[in-house]
C-alpha cells in the first residue's frame, strides 16, 4: 500500500482523482490518506481511499483547554463520539479502513489533563475510540501507539493489550517507533522498540521511519519480519515467579548504569585504547596473548564469570563476587532467568551475553537490538556483552542499544 498525506480537504479530495489515475491504469494497491490536524479532511479521504490513519489526539478535542471538569470532560466524550459515529458510517458506507494512530507527542488536552504525558494516557486515548468502534460493530481498525521514546512506546502497547483483554477486543496491532532519525542509531532504536514487542507476541504488521530515503525503511522492517520467523522460543521455567516482573516499569537491578563487555577477542584491538576511552567497562580477550594486567580485562579463563541457567541456578551456589553471565538465543530465557535470579535475591552482577556467528553488520545490528532491548527496558541486566565475528568494528554497538533503551545514555 502506499500513505499520503492529506491536510487539508483539497488534499483529500485530490486523492480521488490519484486514485481514479491507478486504477485507469491497471495499478489497485491500496492507497492511505494520513490525517494529522484535519477532521474533515478524514471524512473526504473515506470517500476517496481504501484506509483513512486519524489521530486522536486532534481529531476532535478542542484547544486552549488545560483543566477540565468531570462534566466537560464527558461532554467532550460524548461529542467525540458522535462525530466518530458519522465517520464510521462513511468508512462504512466506502468500506474504507481505519488506523486509530495515537502519538505520544500529540496526545490530546483533554486526556493530559486527566493522564498527563504518560503511556496510561496513550492507552486510554486509544480505547475511547476502540469502544465507540466495538459498540457500533466497526471492526475494520487497526491500532497504533507510536513514540520516539522506546520505553513509553513499548509500555504503552502493553497497556492497550491487557486493556483490550479486559474489554474482550483484539484489533489488530501496527508497531513503529516514530521519529527514529538515521543512520545506524535509528536501526538499532526501531530494531529495540519493535523487536521488544514482537518478543511479547505483540504485532500484525510494523513500519521502519527513517528521516532518509523512504527505500532504506524497507530493508530494515523485512530484516526484522524475517527474524522473527519460525521462531521455537519454549522452554521449562516451573520454578520462575513470574509475578516478580513488572512489564510496565523499571524491574530493580544491582546498578544504575550498566556496563559493556567490549568483545574484542576476534579481533586484532589493542585493549588500552578501549580501558582508556571507557573507565566504567570491561574487555574480554578470550585466549588472545595478552600481557597487559588489569581487573577490567576479562579472559576466557577467568574464574570470576559464572554462566547462570536455570536448572543451574536451582542447583548450585554461587558466590556473592562472581559475575553471573546470562548467554542464550531467546531473549524469554534470558528475562525468565534474570527473573529468578532477582527471584533468588542474589546480589551478585548480571551480564546479559549474546553470540552471533556469520552475520553481516547491519544484521547484526537489526538482530542484537531486538534480542537485547526488550531485557533491557524492562530494566534487567547490570551488564550488556555481544560477540560477533562480523569483521566491522562493533564498539559503539552495545552503547547504541543501551541508549535506545534509555538505561544509559553516552552521547547527545
Amino acid at each position: 500500500m502506499v500513505r499520503f498525506t492529506a491536510q487539508g480537504i483539497k488534499e483529500a479530495t485530490s486523492l480521488g482523482e490519484i486514485r481514479g489515475i491507478l486504477n485507469s491504469r491497471g495499478f489497485n494497491l491500496p492507497l492511505v490518506a494520513d490525517i494529522h490536524f484535519n477532521p474533515k479532511a478524514a471524512f473526504e479521504a473515506a470517500k476517496q481511499v481504501e484506509k483513512v490513519r486519524i489521530n486522536p489526539g486532534n481529531f476532535i478535542d478542542k484547544k486552549g483547554v488545560t483543566d477540565y471538569t468531570n462534566e466537560q470532560y464527558d461532554e467532550q466524550l460524548n461529542e467525540l463520539e458522535h462525530k466518530l459515529i458519522e465517520f464510521l458510517d462513511v468508512c462504512t458506507e466506502n468500506s474504507t479502513a481505519i488506523r486509530i494512530g495515537v502519538n505520544h507527542g500529540s496526545l490530546s488536552e483533554r486526556i493530559m489533563s486527566r493522564y498527563g504525558d504518560t503511556p496510561q494516557g496513550m492507552t486510554e486515548s486509544a480505547m475511547e475510540f476502540l469502544r465507540i468502534c466495538k459498540n457500533h460493530n466497526f471492526t475494520n481498525v487497526v491500532v497504533s501507539m507510536k513514540s520516539s521514546n522506546t520505553v513509553t512506546m513499548v509500555v504503552a502497547y502493553r497497556m492497550l493489550c491487557e486493556a483490550m483483554n479486559q474489554e474482550d477486543m483484539n484489533y489488530p496491532l501496527h508497531l513503529g517507533v516514530t521519529e527514529a532519525g538515521e543512520g545506524s542509531d535509528a536501526r538499532v532504536r526501531s530494531a529495540v522498540g519493535i523487536g521488544a514487542l514482537l518478543n511479547d507476541g505483540i504485532g500484525d504488521t510494523i513500519r521502519v521511519s527513517l528521516t532518509e530515503k523512504p527505500e532504506n525503511e524497507i530493508p530494515v522492517a523485512q530484516c526484522l519480519v524475517d527474524y522473527y520467523k519460525n521462531r521455537n522460543i519454549s522452554f521449562e521455567a516451573n520454578s520462575v515467579d513470574f509475578t516478580k516482573y513488572n512489564h510496565y516499569q523499571t524491574n530493580s537491578t544491582n546498578s544504575n548504569i550498566p556496563f559493556v563487555v567490549f568483545d574484542i577477542s576476534n579481533s586484532d584491538l589493542s585493549p588500552s585504547e578501549l580501558l582508556d576511552k571507557y573507565p566504567n567497562d570491561y574487555i574480554y580477550v578470550g585466549t588472545r596473548n595478552i600481557e597487559l594486567t588489569n581487573q577490567r580485562i576479562i579472559r576466557s579463563s577467568d574464574n570470576r564469570l559464572h554462566y547462570a541457567t536455570l536448572e543451574s541456578l536451582e542447583n548450585e551456589s554461587i558466590e556473592p563476587d562472581k559475575i553471573i553471565v546470562v548467554e542464550s538465543q531467546s531473549p524469554q530465557y534470558q528475562r525468565a532467568v534474570t527473573i529468578y535470579i532477582k527471584q533468588l535475591n542474589l546480589p551478585n552482577t548480571v551480564v546479559l551475553k549474546r553470540s552471533y556467528s556469520t552475520l553481516s553488520y547491519d544484521e547484526l545490528l537489526i538482530h542484537s537490538s531486538a534480542d537485547l532491548g526488550g531485557v533491557l527496558i524492562d530494566g534487567f541486566g547490570d551488564g550488556v556483552w555481544i560477540s560477533s565475528k562480523c569483521e566491522e568494528s562493533i564498539e559503539h554497538l552495545p552503547l547504541s542499544i543501551l541508549q535506545a533503551t534509555r538505561r544509559r545514555i553516552s552521547k547527545a
